[in-house]
């Protein structure tokens, strides 16, 4: 039995023209794969070349030979080093967190009297109404990263949370170690590399180009880019040393002479010795001098 197909008045035998339909989809066929290869060949080769059997746990592990992410350095454990590595993470970046302490988050520690006032649950806008100095330094920061996605951040993350009064957001448990946790847990999650009681003596810098860090202890340890996030020079028992000037002077930049912003006050005379300790709610302070009101 022979069967025929009939078009633009020509006759095709009904085998012959199988054989076109399955040629065509061979081809088609090739030139999706041979794209495929051309486009994804560096990965590919970096399965196939790298790919090795840890037998220990009888996984497939790759080894970083020919393939690797961008590495970035974030010099610093408190809360802006661990939302750095973060950030950084979320941007698919290899992370290696430095912190010289023995824990993380010591300042976080001890805010909000042991509590962490965390943020506070408001608009952008208002927040930036309530910056005394320099609110447009703020603006672009508060917009991409509101008070509300950091209410989120943290409840998505497993940390529940409670507003106060004066829409202060704290740990429903009270306790701040637990915001240091819930950063912690969040970022090895990820894939970050946390190094405690690791110190960092320089940054490693060459031709304009951020080529690491050097360890107090000697080591090296080389980057893409480096991240500094070690506070002020406010409170050196937390580790607030002034490390962070001294690195970025070294690179090139200019620090204008530091200044106290928060400090205690002395008074003369023994009149206010009887005050001390007592803590007050709600309160406005003023100066004067012979008469003078200065703040």
């Amino acid at each position: 039995f022979v069967s025929s197909y009939s078009l633009n008045n020509s006759i095709i035998p009904y085998d012959t023209w199988w054989g076109i339909i399955v040629w065509l989809l061979f081809f088609a066929v090739t030139i999706f794969f041979t794209s495929y290869i051309l486009r994804n060949s560096e990965k590919i080769l970096y399965k196939l070349r790298n790919i090795r059997k840890n037998q220990t746990k009888n996984k497939w592990i790759m080894t970083d030979i020919t393939y690797k992410k961008e590495r970035i350095i974030v010099i610093g454990g408190g809360a802006s080093g661990l939302f750095a590595a973060y950030g950084a993470l979320l941007a698919n970046k290899d992370v290696i967190l430095l912190e010289k302490n023995e824990k993380l988050g010591k300042k976080i520690y001890i805010t909000g009297k042991g509590r962490c006032n965390l943020s506070n649950y408001i608009l952008p806008q208002e927040f930036i109404n309530n910056v005394v100095v320099n609110q447009k330094f703020l603006m672009g920061a508060i917009n991409v990263f509101s008070p509300y996605d950091t209410y989120s951040f943290f409840e998505n993350n497993g940390l529940s949370l409670k507003v106060e009064r004066g829409n202060r957001v704290f740990p429903t448990s009270d306790k701040a170690s637990d915001v240091t946790k819930t950063l912690e847990k969040t970022i090895l999650s990820m894939g970050a590399t946390i190094r405690l009681n690791t110190e960092v003596k320089n940054i490693l810098f060459e031709d304009g180009k951020i080529l690491g860090v050097l360890l107090s202890s000697g080591e090296k340890l080389y980057s893409d880019s480096v991240i500094v996030c070690t506070g002020g020079k406010s409170y050196p028992t937390t580790g607030s040393t002034g490390d962070g000037y001294a690195f970025a002077k070294n690179v090139g930049h200019t620090i204008i002479p530091l200044k106290p912003a928060l400090v205690g006050l002395e008074l003369l005379g023994e009149d206010y010795q009887e005050m001390q300790g007592l803590t007050l709610k709600n309160v406005r302070l003023s100066a004067l001098c012979n008469d003078k009101t200065l703040f």
